[in-house]
């Protein structure tokens, strides 16, 4: 029989006494901080945000690991789907993605457009296998002698992605006025310059395509573990702040997460396919999972941190929770699967359970904690096994926080 402990909804108040900044302990003017980014929210009337306890430049810089994941992940292409709205910008647009054309028998490079909610086709000037030049636009016919111009001068971005189709034409593209130049290899846009520079294409074929479905469609990605896990890291961090204040968060144990977030974003990522069911191949799977020990070198035991979030797309989940001495946080972005965080230890205490959540649903965030006050409503959260047991005595719980799986009561022998 699968057992649930009792949590109950509250609404917590930043403490206002600290005057120091939690990320960097430096007094500052304190800035308005969303634990969780406004734009993987909807309207987010209720968003709930830190007043005092966050600096402008700190909150610039967790701004920046936002930012990154954002524009470069596949979040950002989940975000367009789940939360965009016409007051606000996509990021998505700088994520390259690839359909199929059938009628061109080519790939076609698109992106989203947020302002317009249309998937837009980029301008592109295809080298075909064949040795005729393509240019697909649906802009003025100018551009093609911008782009020849530009290569010439050699004011080009050379993009080679081996992760391409196989059947991908080497091409000239514009975005945000400079011009890529992608292929499969490097070798082959030596050879697009070269052809260029050589005049080695007269003749031009035009063309305006509508985005159609055909059934062929990747996304290509940037990847890196370690800005998600800074991302993980900066929400579970000033989410403690907001349950537990910010003198606790200035505790010399935390040391370890506050200077790893506040290194920014990483430059180093690999490149990740989506096709339209999902990662292309099993090494295309962002790896989110595991858990991840931030304590100063205390040889936290990993095998009891068993209490993950399982919600649904488009939702947000943090889990705050001590395991004897061990402080863990659990947090699952937009229905991802969830990343444990050993925040610190061994002998980190707190004052109880919280679970913060986003139903994009309803638009709105949830704060619970343990049941104390037994005459109001009980959310139940399942939690098995070793997990439950470690709960229970570290919190020492008696099985009257326990409900079974009928939820029509309270045990009362705790």
């Amino acid at each position: 029989m699968t057992e649930y402990i009792a949590f109950q909804q509250f609404t917590p108040k930043e403490h206002q006494g600290e005057k120091r900044c939690i990320w960097c302990g430096k007094e500052k003017p304190r800035n308005r901080a969303h634990i969780i980014s406004k734009r993987l929210t909807l309207a987010s009337h209720n968003n709930i945000i830190l007043k005092y306890s966050v600096c402008q430049s700190c909150n610039s810089k967790c701004g920046q690991i936002e930012n990154w994941i954002l524009r470069n992940s596949p979040l950002g292409w989940t975000r367009f789907f789940h939360y965009w709205s016409s007051n606000k910008e996509s990021d998505s647009g700088s994520i390259p993605s690839y359909f199929y054309a059938e009628d061109e028998h080519e790939w076609l490079i698109y992106r989203l457009e947020g302002e317009k909610e249309v998937k837009t086709i980029e301008s592109q000037l295809i080298f075909k296998q064949d040795g005729r030049l393509l240019f697909i636009t649906e802009k003025p016919e100018s551009l093609v002698d911008m782009i020849r111009e530009k290569i010439r001068n050699g004011n080009f971005i050379p993009d080679p992605k081996l992760s391409l189709p196989e059947d991908f034409s080497p091409r000239a593209l514009i975005n945000r006025g400079q011009v890529i130049v992608t292929a499969r290899t490097q070798e082959e846009i030596d050879l697009v310059i070269e052809s260029i520079c050589n005049n080695a294409y007269d003749e031009i074929s035009k063309s305006r395509v509508q985005h159609k479905s055909s059934g062929s469609h990747r996304q290509h990605f940037k990847w890196s573990r370690e800005n998600w896990i800074r991302l993980c890291a900066k929400i579970s961090f000033e989410t403690l702040c907001l349950f537990e204040g910010a003198e606790y968060c200035l505790q010399s144990d935390f040391s370890k997460v506050r200077s790893f977030v506040l290194a920014g974003a990483s430059s180093d990522y690999r490149e990740i396919v989506f096709s339209e069911h999902g990662p292309h191949s099993s090494k295309d799977i962002p790896n989110t999972q595991g858990c991840i020990d931030m304590t100063q070198g205390q040889n936290c035991p990993l095998d009891f941190l068993a209490l993950l979030p399982h919600i649904s797309p488009g939702m947000h989940s943090v889990i705050l929770y001590e395991v004897e001495g061990w402080m863990c946080s659990s947090i699952s972005i937009s229905g991802f699967p969830a990343c444990s965080i050993v925040l610190g230890g061994p002998n980190m205490h707190l004052k109880d359970l919280y679970i913060f959540v986003y139903d994009d649903q309803a638009d709105e965030f949830d704060t619970v904690r343990l049941a104390y006050d037994r005459n109001k409503p009980v959310i139940p959260l399942p939690i098995q096994g070793k997990m439950r047991e470690a709960l229970l005595r570290t919190y020492k719980l008696g099985k009257g926080y326990l409900i079974d799986n009928n939820f029509n009561k309270l045990n009362k022998d705790g």
